[in-house]
């Protein structure tokens, strides 16, 4: 767990802010009828924290990736948290 907790913090860090977006999360979020008000609550964060996280632009921390684990059981780690980078990278 560790190994993809590093994994995702350097590769957030070379995006700048609203170019990275985890792109089954929010699907998997309305198949379930979850809104980001009833997520952020189940999490124990503000709502814009939590729209933050899945536009890539702050990091979910281990407890947060727990709690989505567990509502999202049937998948896996890497099915729920992929991500998509827009053309858009800082640093070139």
């Amino acid at each position: 767990m560790r190994d993809i907790l590093e994994t995702c913090n350097s590769s957030n860090a070379q995006y700048s802010r609203g170019v990275l977006m985890f792109i089954n999360l929010p699907t998997l979020m309305r198949s379930k009828s979850i809104s980001n008000e009833e997520l952020s609550k189940i999490m124990g964060i503000h709502r814009n924290t939590l729209a933050a996280k899945l536009d890539g632009e702050s990091l979910f921390n281990l407890r947060e990736i727990e709690i989505i684990l567990t509502i999202f059981k049937e998948y896996n780690f890497a099915y729920i948290f992929a991500r998509e980078a827009s053309l858009q990278q800082t640093g070139s």
